[in-house]
């Protein structure tokens, strides 16, 4: 029976563990609250520890169990998450609505930045005219930020290009401007936008990828062993909390509403209400945990990109 065990927990990773044992615990804690109808934190854990040992192992195999079936499904909560929701009626206008209002989102944060680089070229304008830098290398730099085009030797080109702008710009416009650029970078080409963050996150990381046929998997296992050992271990590490947070969003939605069913048996105790609106918190803090694990995801696959060949 232990080498059976052994071999079934050999099989289940951390981003699977964590999260079910999260379930389980708060789980028992909250019918241990509903069995008290009260809200004794420290009085449920008493409870709980009193507990015989029968109940120990449950709760053990209870675990296990949810450990299995979340790894089973952690491939399909990602993606539930990225906003593929399959081709149900629902499903589509829910998606065709979020998309719409994806657009309207990336197109206000691309309008902000044009706006905020012509202002920062502004002040830099005045800077370089001070500089006596040619009126020339001047124009060319107006036009680049202006979308124009113009008629230019290739020589003022190459000098317009060394110099640069951005060195007599003020601090305060291009930390603006280069906020306003790291939030587009979450977004792919427009035709490509999906209707959550998350899927944006990850679908722009793997549009700046060079991939055939969009083979994400090979381009990891045709270099998995030629990866240098720091960047495998981002790698891995990253898609494990990816795959952890984006579990657990879902493990504090089923908390917050086993909690919110609970809190009627102990109704005029304001208390008792804080337990799903930690929960919804917490859900919330996950989902944006799992967007900066889908940046670190992204960040190491085009670092392995780069790699040998």
């Amino acid at each position: 029976m232990s080498e059976f065990l052994r071999k079934i927990l050999d099989q289940l990773s951390l981003s699977a563990w964590l999260p079910a044992t999260m379930l389980v615990g708060c789980a028992a804690l909250l019918l241990q609250l509903a069995a008290l109808a009260s809200v004794d934190i420290g009085a449920a854990i008493l409870a709980l520890a009193e507990k015989p040992f029968g109940i120990i192992v449950i709760l053990l195999f209870a675990l296990i169990l949810t450990a299995i079936i979340v790894q089973a499904f952690s491939f399909e909560v990602i993606r539930f998450l990225e906003g593929y929701w399959g081709a149900s009626s629902l499903g589509a206008i829910v998606a065709h609505v979020l998309i719409e209002i994806q657009l309207r989102r990336v197109r206000k944060i691309s309008n902000q930045r044009d706006k905020q680089e012509k202002r920062a070229f502004r002040r830099a304008h005045e800077r370089m005219l001070s500089r006596n830098i040619p009126r020339s290398i001047l124009t060319i730099l107006e036009d680049d930020v202006y979308r124009r085009r113009g008629v230019h030797s290739q020589a003022d080109k190459d000098e317009a290009r060394r110099l640069g702008w951005r060195q007599f710009a003020a601090p305060q416009d291009l930390a603006r401007f280069d906020r306003l650029s790291k939030r587009l970078d979450d977004f792919p080409a427009e035709h490509r936008i999906l209707p959550t963050k998350l899927g944006n996150v990850l679908r722009s990381a793997e549009d700046a990828l060079e991939l055939a046929d969009g083979d994400l998997e090979g381009l990891v296992m045709r270099r998995y062993d030629r990866i240098p050992e720091r960047i495998r271990t981002h790698h891995d590490q990253f898609r494990t909390r990816l795959d952890m947070y984006c579990i657990l969003f879902f493990v504090f939605i089923v908390l917050a509403m086993l909690s919110t069913l609970i809190v009627w048996r102990t109704q005029g105790q304001l208390l008792s209400f804080l337990f799903p609106a930690t929960f919804a918190l917490l859900a919330l803090t996950a989902y944006a945990a799992s967007i900066t694990s889908a940046r670190g995801y992204g960040a190491s696959l085009r670092a392995i990109q780069r790699g040998p060949a």
